[in-house]
């Protein structure tokens, strides 16, 4: 009985300092403070958590810049998601998606999508957009989109390619299934944050995501920290799900 009560002690201590050291590093100044000089980095990483101090892993979005697509020229953003290495000791899971998207419009015009799981076929899914007649096809099937659709990677393009003001809104339609989804959000706050003898500004774009037709099923709302000036990079960011609060931070 003395060892489960010292089990139980020792388990509230350890989910407490997990607590206090995920609040430490999800902080504005700290991240701040570790970021590296120069312009939009090629490569970022994500640290993602549950609840805000539960490891789950990590994401790494890579910035590949223009490739040749057809007869044209368009940017390639790439991300990869992988478990924590407890995770990953009992079940091997990777996550990777790659959008292509119109430089000019920076509306996708291919989004591909695996999942890779140890023991598992490879499912992927790849989603070729005619933003021009509104309509995609899902692996060889097609669906009726919205004008301006995105995949998530090219959402997130845009709203980084746009400057930031308080009121500012966003207003955007995401399909890379079988439904429309809208993403509204607005910018709500902005702080200038010292750092040394460097003066960030940054702001905060709060927001959700559901499918046009109403229906509550895979609804999320969200809130981001972007850095605007002297770079612009998403600092962190809260997405409440169905299944609870999951934080991302930025951990280059």
């Amino acid at each position: 009985m003395k060892i489960i009560k010292l089990l139980a002690v020792l388990l509230i201590v350890a989910i407490i300092a997990g607590f206090v050291a995920g609040t430490y590093a999800n902080d504005l100044r700290v991240i701040l403070s570790k970021l590296g000089p120069g312009g939009n980095p090629a490569t970022i990483t994500f640290k993602i958590s549950y609840a805000g101090f539960i490891s789950l892993g990590e994401a790494v979005i890579i910035n590949k810049g223009l490739e040749d697509f057809g007869p044209d020229r368009v940017y390639h953003l790439s991300a990869r998601v992988k478990p924590n290495k407890l995770a990953d000791y009992f079940y091997k899971i990777t996550a990777n998606a790659d959008s292509f998207i119109d430089r000019h419009s920076l509306c996708p015009l291919k989004f591909r999508q695996e999942l890779i799981i140890s023991g598992k076929t490879k499912d992927e899914k790849i989603i070729l957009y005619d933003q021009k007649n509104q309509v995609m096809e899902i692996n060889n099937k097609k669906r009726v989109i919205l004008p301006n659709t995105y995949d998530p990677l090219s959402a997130m393009l845009r709203i980084m390619n746009q400057d930031l003001t308080l009121g500012k809104a966003f207003d955007m339609n995401i399909n890379t299934s079988q439904k429309n989804y809208r993403l509204l959000a607005n910018v709500m706050e902005k702080r200038q944050l010292q750092i040394g003898k460097n003066i960030f500004d940054v702001y905060l774009l709060k927001g959700s995501v559901a499918r046009r037709d109403k229906s509550l099923r895979h609804s999320s709302k969200f809130e981001l920290w972007i850095l605007d000036k002297p770079k612009k990079i998403i600092l962190t960011a809260k997405i409440y799900t169905n299944i609870g609060l999951i934080t991302i931070r930025h951990a280059n």
